[in-house]
């Protein structure tokens, strides 16, 4: 095996310790959000609300936070799959990458799920803000604020 090739598995291997720590601490976070929800809703609080609609907005906020970190946990996770099929690091857009389809290693130490490459990440957080901002007229008449 060349230098370059170790140096490379080495890197991956690293990445994945990192991953799986950080995955670690999410899962924890997530599960004492959740608790810290079933609890309130449970009546220490409330007097024993069974919905969340019932739920105060710190309630909600807990709710919240336990899917965000479970989105988190996902992501984590995909990238861990990626870095065992050994895509990781390669744009998910390859066949229509603007770049050479590899993520630049900086973006990839700041941000280790991160899945396209720089160009290509901007016009994914465009659509995304698209279809956020078309997804907030929807209930409004006429489809306007």
């Amino acid at each position: 095996m060349s230098r370059e090739a170790k140096a490379v598995r080495r890197s991956m291997e690293n990445f994945t310790d990192i991953l799986r720590g950080v995955r670690e601490d999410l899962t924890r976070a997530k599960a004492a959000a959740e608790d810290a929800f079933v609890k309130s809703l449970a009546g220490e609080r409330h007097g024993g609300y069974n919905h969340i609609a019932d739920a105060d907005p710190a309630d909600r906020a807990s709710q919240k936070k336990g899917i965000d970190l479970g989105h988190r946990i996902q992501k984590i996770d995909a990238a861990i799959e990626r870095i065992n099929r050994g895509t990781f690091g390669k744009c998910l857009k390859l066949d229509e990458c603007e770049g050479d389809g590899e993520i630049e290693h900086s973006l990839i130490v700041k941000d280790p799920p991160r899945i396209y490459y720089g160009s290509c990440q901007q016009v994914e957080d465009e659509k995304t803000a698209r279809n956020k901002q078309l997804m907030s007229c929807r209930g409004s008449i006429g489809g306007k604020h």
